[in-house]
């Protein structure tokens, strides 16, 4: 009788721990669903909030681009926007982005000013500086 009680004392104390286990699983799960679905929804936020009914203006220029906009956006081609700050430059990446094949992908912006240019030249155009002699080799993480 006393080795039941103790076996039993034994087992109760990992059962318990086995159900504290599963009660978190269970948590942890429901909470990685409901972070999906919020990730989700704050990307379908940002998609909205950010296509041409945020570019205003109806200037013959603007039109262009907007023009250029829907060209460019299908395809796969690398695109550069230039402009002095504050000129709707993201707007127009975003734009791209969202009418373009990747708009389900995450839209990751780069300011390309905050990169200092030997690193930004290598790592995004594939190139080294002109006295380099060595053959470019693509690695891991090169835009080549």
């Amino acid at each position: 009788m006393p080795e039941d009680v103790d076996f039993l004392s034994r087992a109760s104390g990992q059962i318990a721990i086995a159900i504290e286990n599963a009660l978190a699983y269970h948590e942890i799960s429901e909470l990685k669903d409901k972070l999906a679905q919020e990730k989700l929804y704050l990307e379908e936020e940002i998609r909205s909030d950010s296509g041409f009914e945020r570019i205003i203006g109806k200037s013959a220029p603007l039109k262009h681009i907007l023009q250029l906009v829907d060209t460019v956006a299908p395809s796969d081609s690398t695109v550069l926007l230039l402009g002095e700050t504050g000129t709707g430059k993201e707007l127009i990446a975003r734009a791209i982005h969202d009418r373009g094949r990747r708009k389900d992908r995450t839209f990751v912006k780069l300011n390309c000013a905050a990169i200092p240019t030997g690193c930004w030249r290598a790592n995004y155009l594939g190139t080294k500086r002109a006295r380099s002699p060595e053959p470019l080799r693509k690695k891991s993480g090169d835009w080549i």
